[in-house]
């Protein structure tokens, strides 16, 4: 029997000890195996230097490189993304899913702010998106060396197997020489196999 201890973050609480089975011990392998099998490791992609957007008001992906990610049919998953970016133009900012899978629903809320610090009496913009098609996340700006991020935490459900692609759309091009910057990432963990929920 193996002995884990789950200490909360919080140092004044008790921490939790979990008991598991050993898999050297052939009663309690199985055991063992349906607890692993249980885990469900997130997808997961960072960017981790500066990424150069593409000059136009077409779609672009979040990760130039590798900017699709597979995911399974019939399954929904929990997301949670973040972006950053500059542009220096007039335009709005929105956000999409693109890629080959087919989708059955899409809820997720999302976060946005123009600039990178919050002054008096501002802050973030805050709504509720049910839609993969490209929608409003940031309204229009004006200016030179805008910085624009946005935050989305929600759910999508998968109906046909494929790929799925975290795209953003400006609505006029930003500018030359602008960035996705270093830190966008966004992330999708399989939930139980019933779509609906575990509630009995």
């Amino acid at each position: 029997m193996s002995r884990v201890i789950l200490a909360d973050q919080d140092y004044g609480s008790a921490a939790r000890i979990l008991n598991l089975p050993d898999a050297s011990d052939p009663q309690e392998p199985a055991t063992l195996a349906q607890l692993l099998a249980a885990a469900s490791a997130p997808l997961y992609k960072l960017l981790t230097a500066d990424g150069n957007l593409v000059n136009d008001a077409n779609p672009q992906p979040w990760f130039a490189s590798s900017g699709a990610v597979a995911v399974e049919a019939a399954t929904l998953y929990w997301m949670r993304g973040r972006v950053h970016v500059t542009k220096n133009t007039t335009a709005s900012l929105g956000f999409s899913f693109g890629g080959t899978a087919s989708l059955s629903g899409v809820w997720y809320r999302v976060l946005s702010r123009v600039g990178l610090i919050v002054t008096t009496g501002t802050g973030p913009a805050a709504g509720l998106v049910e839609t993969a098609s490209n929608t409003l996340v940031v309204q229009s700006t004006t200016g030179t060396a805008t910085d624009l991020w946005v935050d989305i935490d929600g759910h999508i459900l998968i109906n046909g197997a494929g790929t799925i692609i975290p795209q953003l759309t400006f609505s006029a091009a930003p500018g030359a020489s602008q960035f996705i910057k270093a830190g966008a990432a966004f992330s999708l963990i399989k939930l139980p196999s019933n779509p609906s929920g575990t509630w009995s």
